[in-house]
């Protein structure tokens, strides 16, 4: 009896190691960057756009915060959330209202929430400096110069925006032999001149790759990328997303994104 005991406590001690390791192997899922840029809104008095881009290891809940110097007020408060289920990349826009000049830093905290409802580890955006200035809260925003030199005051100027963003997949279905080919073909539509940036969110190319496009005019442009699958790509949809720059390379207040386009791949090994 005591030998079959001993066994059974043998069997149960390996069972139990064996959950340990399927246990440390689990994946915990984080987020991998955080991109901020940080624009005047000509648009409004005293308002600035924050424009964040959030990439994470795959999908769940994104939890973020916008963090910015002492007499800025977000738009819609400086917290939020995202639930990832596509892809494990989006943007994130916030407004900010000046109530004074400005001088500091903007920044994005954001982390994967984990089982126990709360953010893990947090991963920090880039530094953007702030020094604005809005001229007593009734004109434009203006970046301030060196410390204690005066502001230049400056006009409001109308610039375009990206009013429409389409993708589509060419061709749109394929079957046959790996690696599968499609073209993903985005079209960008502006209302004037100006520079967009531009970022395909495909679950099938890694990084999520982006670029920029000049328009003269109003007006439409289109840009591609190639993607190869090995195999059918494990997130179904693709989508695009692309927003006007100002004269500082900055992201403008507002990105626009296309609405997701569905993956029809079957991809065989030869």
């Amino acid at each position: 009896m005591s030998k079959n005991l001993s066994i059974c406590a043998g069997v149960i001690a390996g069972l139990a190691a064996c959950g340990g390791v399927a246990a440390a192997q689990t994946r915990v899922e984080r987020v991998n960057s955080v991109k901020l840029m940080v624009a005047v809104d000509r648009s409004s008095p005293c308002h600035l756009s924050l424009s964040a881009s959030i990439e994470a290891s795959g999908m769940g809940t994104i939890w973020y915060r916008f963090l910015g110097p002492d007499g800025v007020t977000f738009d819609f408060g400086a917290e939020g959330t995202k639930e990832l289920q596509f892809d494990p990349s989006f943007g994130a826009g916030m407004g900010a209202k000046m109530a004074h000049d400005i001088r500091g830093e903007f920044k994005v905290e954001a982390a994967m929430v984990g089982a126990n409802g709360k953010p893990g580890p947090i991963t920090v955006s880039n530094i953007v400096p702030a020094a604005y200035t809005c001229g007593g809260g009734t004109s434009i925003a203006t970046s301030l110069m060196a410390a204690g030199a005066p502001a230049v005051s400056q006009e409001a100027k109308p610039a375009g925006k990206v009013t429409a963003v389409r993708l589509r997949l060419v061709p749109e279905r394929y079957s046959g032999p790996c690696p599968g080919h499609v073209q993903l073909v985005g079209e960008i539509t502006a209302d004037g001149p100006g520079i967009a940036w531009y970022r395909f969110l495909a679950g099938a190319v890694s990084h999520s790759p982006e670029g920029t496009v000049k328009f003269d005019s109003a007006g439409t442009k289109t840009v591609t990328i190639q993607g190869a699958f090995n195999v059918a790509p494990q997130v179904p949809h693709a989508s695009m997303l692309a927003v006007m720059t100002d004269s500082d390379g900055k992201h403008g207040p507002q990105n626009v994104t296309s609405g997701p386009v569905d993956y029809n791949i079957t991809c065989a090994a030869k």
